[in-house]
């Protein structure tokens, strides 16, 4: 069965101008290709700005309204877990090695904030951001076809229910809850599974502190033959080989920002960025991976160390 990818990849190409000869296999180039996308992530389609249109109301801004709703089409974050990241530094956390953080797709997306202390994210993604799904070379983690593993990531579904209160002159407290349920288009036996996703998590901003815990649950259910292995899959992110096919995520990450000092540095944040990995599947280990370092801004320079 055919995917319909052309029609999605026209509009953002000429979005983010995106050349087929551009070369992004590097992964300075990918990591500058992901910092286009996102500074030229604008809605298309604005729900406000219609609707201002037709009642001739062009002077009312959307981000004053109590019941705020925006959508948008072409590439874009996915709403998943902790946003925009749940790491502070240069290195992403262990949740990005499964596409659950920093993922980029193609598809539409609406999100619907009914008051000051609510928001709702709903989503459906056609395909990644690349059409070419043995590309594994790429800053998103995605499902990728190697070998006799020949499944591609399609028709995903994305929810995510967010509350964040103010906890008076402390700060403000924030919850949210993710799911993620998508399938797997296996182009050998011509069937579709599925993959899903689900994710917890809290952020509390007490400045100067932040502190950020996340727990997530991830699952793949390929349909492969017989002799093919059920317990990995491969996946595409910086050439990474291959990922367990299900998984516990456990993310703990805290920081601390630092305002102007008399030198130069005009600003700074100190971080350590913990995350657990527990696979569900035989013959792979637990996974830890901390992070620790600082960011500091001088004049026009943002610089990470650690």
């Amino acid at each position: 069965m055919s995917r319909i990818r052309w029609p999605l990849l026209v509009v953002l190409m000429s979005v983010v101008g995106y050349s087929p000869a551009r070369n992004a296999e590097t992964e300075a180039d990918i990591r500058e290709l992901q910092q286009h996308i996102q500074s030229t992530q604008q809605p298309l389609i604005s729900v406000h700005a219609k609707l201002a249109e037709m009642t001739g109301d062009t002077e009312s801004d959307p981000e004053d309204s109590e019941n705020a709703l925006a959508a948008s089409i072409g590439i874009m974050q996915v709403g998943f877990g902790i946003l925009p990241f749940a790491s502070h530094g240069s290195w992403s956390g262990g949740m990005h090695h499964p596409g659950l953080e920093g993922d980029y797709d193609t598809g539409v997306r609406s999100i619907h904030e009914p008051g000051d202390d609510r928001t709702f994210h709903y989503a459906f993604y056609n395909n990644p951001e690349y059409a070419n799904d043995n590309r594994s070379g790429r800053y998103s983690f995605d499902l990728v076809t190697e070998g006799d593993q020949q499944n591609s990531e399609t028709n995903q579904d994305n929810l995510r229910a967010e509350r964040h209160l103010s906890v008076g002159d402390l700060g403000t407290l924030g919850g949210s809850v993710s799911l993620q349920r998508d399938q797997m288009f296996g182009s050998i036996k011509r069937k579709r599974s599925e993959r899903y996703a689900v994710a917890g998590r809290a952020n509390a901003n007490f400045s100067p502190w932040n502190l950020r815990l996340q727990g997530m649950r991830y699952e793949f259910d390929p349909e492969n033959s017989a002799a093919v292995e059920a317990d990995f899959v491969p996946t595409g992110g910086f050439d990474f080989p291959s990922l367990s096919a299900r998984a516990n995520v456990c993310t703990a990450n805290g920081a601390r920002t630092f305002g102007a000092s008399p030198g130069p540095i005009t600003g700074g944040t100190c971080y350590n960025d913990f995350t657990f990995i527990d696979p569900k599947v035989e013959n792979s280990a637990d996974s830890l991976q901390n992070v620790t370092g600082c960011s500091i801004v001088t004049g026009g320079v943002f610089a990470c160390f650690g």
